[in-house]
């Protein structure tokens, strides 16, 4: 007797918090997706590229198990639900609102917080580490025959002795690779480069009356019979004549 009392408190609880297994299986459905804001942002406040293709291997284990759940959720919506919802009306909309919901968290992060969480946090690490002024003040005093507009690796040797002497408010920042150039006041400009793999951004910084560029979205072209897309660049002002920018694939 004891042991059914058991029984029937235990059912009518699960009567009562159905509904607890499908908050669950969602919870878990959208941390692969919702984590890599948090991680993209961190990645940018340490200015470390390796930080976010280590995120993605390691969230992209958990997809196998994110279908899983999705699986499971869509045969407890099709037989648990009428089971606890009389109203078969009822059980549609909440169909409904549920894929909607799940479709609107998943693209959220992509098109609207993840396209710009890097670089906010690449804006607190310029804040914080990059001496604008000490760098426009290096910048005044170089040689207009080496803004030759061609990157410069700097984990490459180099010989050429028309190559400046970097200063040391450029090289703590450790870019992979910087180029300098004319604006069309003939003033140099420098351009410093991070990256890995696909992901490129860095920091443009000119006199301060530098004009800075709009945002360069992706462009379709026609070459020949086929359609490819050329790289936007997103740019974001840090202060005059300092911008930052992100390459967009």
């Amino acid at each position: 007797m004891a042991e059914q009392k058991h029984a029937d408190r235990i059912l009518r609880f699960y009567n009562r918090f159905w509904y607890v297994p499908e908050i669950l299986l969602v919870g878990f459905m959208l941390i692969p997706v919702n984590a890599m804001p948090i991680v993209d942002y961190v990645a940018g406040l340490h200015n470390d590229g390796a930080m976010v293709f280590a995120a993605c291997m390691y969230l992209a284990m958990l997809t196998p198990a994110a279908l899983i759940c999705l699986l499971v959720l869509a045969v407890r919506m099709a037989i648990s639900w009428p089971a606890h919802i009389q109203n078969r009306r009822k059980v549609w909309i909440l169909r409904l609102l549920t894929v909607a919901g799940l479709v609107a968290f998943v693209q959220l992060p992509f098109r609207i917080i993840w396209s710009g969480t890097f670089m906010h946090g690449f804006t607190k690490y310029i804040e914080a580490n990059a001496d604008l002024p000490a760098i426009r003040a290096w910048l005044s005093g170089v040689n207009p025959n080496f803004c030759t507009g061609e990157i410069i690796w700097m984990d490459q040797p180099h010989e050429d002795e028309r190559l400046p002497d970097w200063p040391q408010a450029v090289t703590s920042l450790k870019p992979l690779g910087m180029t300098l150039r004319l604006d069309r006041d003939k003033y140099p400009v420098i351009r410093l480069e991070w990256g890995g793999l696909d992901v490129v951004w860095g920091i443009e910084i000119g006199p301060q009356d530098m004009e800075i560029p709009k945002t360069l979205p992706r462009k379709k072209v026609q070459v020949g019979d086929s359609v490819i897309y050329e790289h936007g660049e997103q740019r974001i002002p840090v202060g005059p004549g300092a911008y930052m920018w992100r390459r967009l694939q």
